[in-house]
């Protein structure tokens, strides 16, 4: 008996050793997510709306295309005198590390460099991220040689960045200088309101979240503390914006269409992506009485919370002396 049904396989191995890199344009390769292609495309590779989760949902990979023969075609430049660095900044904090380095006569075939984010435990990545790739001199010159050469230069660089959207963002922290002497000594972080027209005006024009300049370097140190940083910041962010949560619920003008930009466009997009639907909460809150309008406020209080993983965040916390896992 026959049949029509037929099945191939293939099977094949790329010969990584001959995957030279045709420029120094070509050098380094990149992906934020294993879903993607690689892509020496440099600049910006990734785009999200503030509160994107680049430490959880990316997963950044360099690939580096043996750089030997490329070195070859330069004139006085030997591949042994040079190494190939990445590094990797948090693009808020400014802090950057270097996770690899390996001089140029050791990269025989193409390497392939994964960057676990989550191995960065002082940083957050809450506004992304930049990989720096770079190819530097790292031996000296004969003595004799007339050549000048600083080893803070670099031959070829690459840049890809992941970041967040600011345009997109929720809020801006204003570090301001406080007049009232208790309050420079006591108070960290407020929402100063401008205008309850949460409908029709820039947010911006509506409110200001304004933070004790003074405190500045403290809440600096805040964010980059291995153990208690990410929570305390989560918290506070989770005040601020229940807080702007509810402005929006109780004085969205529900008739009209919400201007771009303003309060009540960014809250319904945000409890849009907590699970939440803005305009039947937004009408259950402004008709409802007193107990109707608590029962909102922590339907709202949850989400966001969930969606920050204030739980999940303190329960990775180690006491009894810092314990390491």
């Amino acid at each position: 008996m026959s049949s029509d049904r037929k099945i191939s396989f293939s099977i094949k191995r790329p010969d990584l050793i001959y995957d030279f890199a045709s420029s120094l344009d070509d050098i380094f390769r990149f992906r934020h997510d294993d879903g993607e292609p690689f892509s020496a495309e440099t600049s910006v590779r990734l785009q999200e709306a503030f509160g994107f989760d680049f430490k959880g949902e990316t997963n950044p990979i360099v690939q580096i295309a043996p750089p030997a023969q490329v070195l070859e075609t330069l004139p006085d430049l030997i591949g042994k005198d040079f190494s190939v660095f990445i590094s990797i900044e948090d693009t808020a904090l400014g802090m950057r590390e270097v996770v690899y380095q390996k001089q140029v006569a050791h990269i025989l075939e193409l390497e392939t460099v994964r960057i676990n984010l989550s191995d960065f435990k002082h940083m957050g990545f809450v506004r992304g991220y930049v990989v720096r790739c770079f190819m530097t001199r790292t031996a000296s010159d004969d003595p004799h040689s007339s050549l000048a050469w600083s080893k803070s230069n670099i031959i070829c660089l690459s840049e890809f960045i992941c970041k967040a959207s600011v345009e997109d963002a929720l809020f801006e922290i204003a570090w301001t200088t406080f007049n009232d002497p208790d309050m420079r000594k006591n108070v960290l972080i407020y929402v100063d309101w401008k205008s309850n027209d949460v409908s029709y005006s820039p947010h911006s024009e509506c409110f200001q979240v304004k933070a004790n300049n003074d405190l500045k370097p403290q809440f600096k140190r805040l964010e980059n503390n291995s153990h208690f940083g990410e929570l305390s910041i989560r918290l506070i962010a989770d005040r601020i914006i229940a807080e702007l949560g509810e402005a929006a619920l109780r004085c969205a003008d529900l008739e009209g269409s919400a201007s771009e930009g303003s309060l009540h466009e960014k809250i319904e997009i945000l409890f849009e992506a907590v699970g939440l639907e803005f305009s039947s909460l937004a009408q259950r809150y402004q008709s409802g009485d007193t107990m109707d309008q608590l029962s909102i406020l922590s339907e709202v209080n949850r989400s966001i919370q969930r969606s920050h993983k204030i739980a999940a965040t303190l329960s990775g916390i180690k006491f009894g002396g810092y314990r390491l896992k």
